[in-house]
């Protein structure tokens, strides 16, 4: 919605390639979003299904499950070089260009908006981290089975998604073409030895990124690293950190700690009873909504012929009158 409401202001009020280039990133995270959401309910399901509970029993995974969990998470989270990354930094960086703007309102909430952006992505790795370890990381392991072929395709298109995002945007360019008059091939270049295309560029001067060589440095690096690791130094297994508790594993409210703390006026936690008044925000306004409608509903249509008619003559008169004072 936001990068939605950048892309009209920017397109059609201030500068069309940033506008542009603001649609494009709203496509290629939709996108992004829709293979790696699809991927975690997928593997949510699998967990349901396997028989554990969220704090007691393990789960059981197969392999290619456990990972599309894994890529999925962080892809959610905005890790590089998957293209929930891509999505993130494309929306942030429009949201930061707010200085073509001339609007000074509209310019500070712009930035504003970014900020909020950017702290909404911090707490969803907060999230993702919890899925992972208390549900992923949980599992024991289970025999490959024929619907790990569905896992094994949404991987793929995630991990090639994230790799090569220029396919994805050649795919959507004439979607843009379309709206704003803007080709992706504008936001696409190359930098220092990287080759033509594989440079994602976000505005002239402004900012730039390179998925494919991210993919190609993280490989090369974790690959030197597990390669002086596996022949220098023997692999000790340990129990992981468990803030302090007893259990062998990092427990839930470690995880929600920080959000606990500097949180507290929002959420209203305390160790008995935790209260959280956005929900309770919106389960009133629901409420609300849904008397005012009995009542309206029941205003509006008592069953009676005479007050139909009424209305379809009200409905007649005001169209008159609006065609009157257009043609006036």
């Amino acid at each position: 919605l936001i990068a939605m409401s950048g892309a009209l202001i920017v397109t059609y009020g201030v500068q069309p390639v940033i506008g542009g280039f603001i649609l494009l990133a709203l496509l290629f995270f939709a996108f992004a979003h829709t293979i790696a959401k699809s991927l975690l309910f997928a593997v949510a399901g699998h967990l349901e299904k396997s028989g554990g509970e969220y704090l007691g029993k393990r789960y059981s995974l197969t392999r290619w499950t456990a990972l599309a969990g894994y890529l999925a998470a962080i892809s959610l989270a905005g890790v590089p070089p998957l293209p929930g990354y891509i999505g993130e930094w494309a929306a942030l960086e429009s949201m930061f260009q707010s200085f073509y703007i001339s609007d000074m309102l509209v310019r500070l909430v712009t930035v504003i908006i970014g900020a909020l952006v950017a702290l909404t992505a911090g707490i969803s790795i907060i999230a993702m981290s919890k899925f992972i370890v208390h549900g992923v990381e949980r599992r024991e392991r289970k025999n490959a089975n024929l619907g790990d072929i569905g896992f094994v395709i949404g991987v793929s298109v995630l991990l090639l998604a994230g790799i090569l995002p220029q396919y994805i945007f050649s795919i959507i360019s004439p979607t843009v073409i379309g709206i704003t008059g803007i080709s992706s091939g504008q936001y696409l270049g190359k930098l220092l030895g990287i080759p033509d295309g594989m440079l994602i560029i976000s505005g002239k001067g402004f900012g730039v990124l390179s998925p494919t060589m991210i993919a190609v440095f993280i490989a090369i690096n974790f690959g030197i690293v597990y390669a002086v690791m596996k022949a220098k130094w023997r692999i000790r297994k340990v129990k992981p950190w468990s803030g302090g508790f007893r259990n062998e594993e990092y427990p839930t409210r470690g995880h929600s700690s920080i959000l606990l703390l500097t949180q507290k006026w929002l959420f209203r936690a305390d160790d008995m009873k935790q209260k959280d008044i956005v929900h309770d925000s919106y389960l009133s306004i629901s409420k609300s909504a849904v008397n005012f409608s009995e009542r309206f509903s029941k205003a509006l249509m008592p069953g009676n012929d005479r007050r139909y008619v009424l209305y379809i003559l009200l409905t007649l008169l005001l169209f008159i009158f609006v065609a009157a004072a257009y043609n006036f």
